[in-house]
């Protein structure tokens, strides 16, 4: 952001956190019982470090995480909540225009059973106006605290 980084340094040094992050993602025992969460961002989204962020994060929680990371369609979305019989869509947008995220999100609630939650974070996503059926969340620490509580409402 600053223009202290080339774009060569920038793209290394998220290369190399994206493989971090992704080597850390290994389930545990616990995590196994726990909700499972689908983890992704729709098409058009670059960006996965926040989602890699908030898969591991909801690991540690005690979620079962399935990440299928960037840039899947609706259709995708919807049959890999669906195969996985996941309890939770957690999408992260960052940088997907405000028109294009209102409608992507909303033909994800329409698509999935009412049961299902959809989550979304990310810079992108606090500018949407609330949209029914969907829970923005603002903060790792906050989707860490909703992870758990589904948790409990799926017990």
């Amino acid at each position: 952001a600053t223009g202290r980084l080339s774009i060569a340094s920038e793209h290394l040094a998220s290369g190399l956190l994206r493989s971090m992050l992704g080597s850390a993602l290994q389930p545990n025992a616990l995590s196994l019982m726990g909700p499972r969460i689908v983890f992704a961002t729709p098409s058009g989204e670059p960006h996965e470090l926040g989602l890699q962020m908030a898969a591991l994060s909801a690991m540690g929680a005690g979620a079962a995480t399935v990440y299928l990371g960037a840039q899947l369609p609706i259709d995708e979305l919807l049959r890999a909540v669906e195969r996985t019989r996941a309890s939770a869509l957690a999408l992260s947008l960052v940088t997907v225009e405000v028109d294009a995220s209102a409608k992507t999100v909303g033909a994800l609630r329409e698509g999935l059973a009412s049961e299902i939650q959809l989550w979304i974070g990310g810079d992108a996503a606090s500018q949407l106006p609330p949209i029914e059926g969907v829970e923005c969340i603002q903060s790792l620490e906050a989707f860490e605290a909703r992870v758990v509580r589904l948790g409990f409402e799926k017990n």
